[in-house]
């Protein structure tokens, strides 16, 4: 989701005030979006930053993420299958119907033709 931050000065505060010494180490997560690109030099936008224990503190479960994609998963899912129906139910009927009216058109025009060599 969009993030609008318009706190970005009291993020960046709040890292800095963060800062540890290199003999006492205090490890901080970083919330954030988006990807490392390193062609184009984009950074992840950071949203939190929270204090944690050492540096493998577990990140948590994203139930938020597991929610989002599995409903659109799901919504995905749906329209296939409506498209699939809607497909078998409406056009592929009507498009056997339009081959066998140009099947018989061609055959009648074979009919006229082959009786005109005749002649």
């Amino acid at each position: 989701p969009p993030y609008f931050k318009f706190d970005t000065t009291n993020l960046q505060a709040e890292a800095s005030d963060l800062k540890s010494a290199a003999g006492t180490p205090q490890y901080v997560a970083v919330k954030h979006y988006g990807w490392r690109n390193e062609f184009l030099s984009i950074f992840p936008n950071a949203v939190s930053v929270r204090v944690v224990d050492g540096p493998d503190a577990s990140k948590g479960i994203p139930f938020l993420n597991i929610i989002i994609l599995t409903l659109f998963a799901a919504l995905v899912y749906a329209i296939w299958v409506r498209w699939r129906r809607f497909k078998r139910a409406r056009i592929d009927p009507t498009l056997e119907r339009l081959e066998d009216d140009i099947a018989e058109k061609q055959g009648r025009f074979a009919r006229w033709r082959a009786g005109r060599k005749t002649k």
